[in-house]
């Protein structure tokens, strides 16, 4: 049961994401974080015998560690005055914001007592970002305790769940309008241009595609060269349907985002290729 909990906790999670919102809503990603941390103590548990000793090098949890220790700093509440340092622009409009407070409290209107600014926008976006990350590193942490083959199993998974998100996004905005709703059935405030699938617009939705499609990509070549010809064609297909639903989107970020993917994808493959395909490509 171990051995494919880590499989089914990641599964889930992402299907549930998908499905409802893709964490446009922060309680789904709060469930998702729980259930991901659930899962990582239930794995993490169970008895290891001692690893070697391994040279220490910069890993991903020190990355992560680094950026919680930015997002630390940029929810730092500052006075008026050294809000300075967030620019010239931000001091203005912070500035507004601090003599409008002051003339609502000469007309007896309740205020803050103390106002303070932080660097980033707004603390609540700054704060949806630390439980993102808090998220992906719970499920970086379970995907490493898949085997290879359970790993094949994943990354076929989602490059089947990026094709079905990719055709029906494509009908929810350009065959059967799906209105102000995900999925034509969850209700979303109304905002342009409209949502795509389950997502609140169609950037969202294409970066979504833009992340799945070079698995697709990266799984064919990988077919290609275990001689799986029916497997190549199947992660082609799927490649194939990505691009054309991400291109249908109109999103330039994701589009950007889309050839960065793929691009990093080309440069792995060149680096583990033989002189002749180097050469070729």
């Amino acid at each position: 049961m171990l051995r494919i909990l880590p499989l089914m906790a990641l599964g889930i999670s992402v299907l549930f994401l998908t499905a409802y919102g893709a964490g446009i809503y922060p309680w789904t990603v709060c469930a998702v974080l729980f259930a991901l941390s659930v899962a990582n103590l239930a794995v993490y548990a169970k008895p290891r015998s001692t690893a070697l000793f391994q040279k220490r090098r910069l890993t991903l949890p020190a990355l992560y560690a680094a950026l919680l220790i930015f997002i630390a700093i940029v929810l730092m509440p500052l006075p008026l005055s050294l809000s300075r340092l967030t620019g010239s622009l931000r001091f203005e409009q912070n500035t507004c914001v601090a003599e409008t407070l002051e003339e609502a409290k000469a007309l007896g209107i309740e205020t803050p007592p103390l106002v303070t600014f932080s660097t980033s926008r707004s603390r609540a976006g700054t704060l949806r970002a630390l439980l993102l990350l808090a998220t992906l590193f719970g499920a970086w942490k379970l995907a490493q305790q898949l085997d290879p083959a359970l790993r094949q199993l994943w990354l076929r998974g989602l490059i089947g769940l990026g094709s079905v998100v990719a055709v029906l996004g494509h009908l929810g905005k350009w065959v059967i309008p799906q209105g102000n709703t995900l999925w034509w059935a969850i209700p979303v405030p109304p905002v342009l241009p409209g949502p795509v699938g389950g997502f609140i617009n169609p950037n969202h939705f294409a970066g979504f595609v833009a992340l799945l499609a070079p698995v697709a990509l990266a799984m064919g070549i990988a077919d290609a060269r275990q001689r799986r010809w029916g497997c190549m064609l199947t992660d082609i297909a799927g490649f194939t349907l990505m691009t054309v639903a991400l291109l249908f989107s109109m999103s330039r970020g994701g589009v950007v985002a889309y050839v960065g993917g793929i691009g990093v994808l080309m440069l792995l493959v060149f680096l583990r290729s033989s002189k002749r395909v180097k050469a070729a490509l």
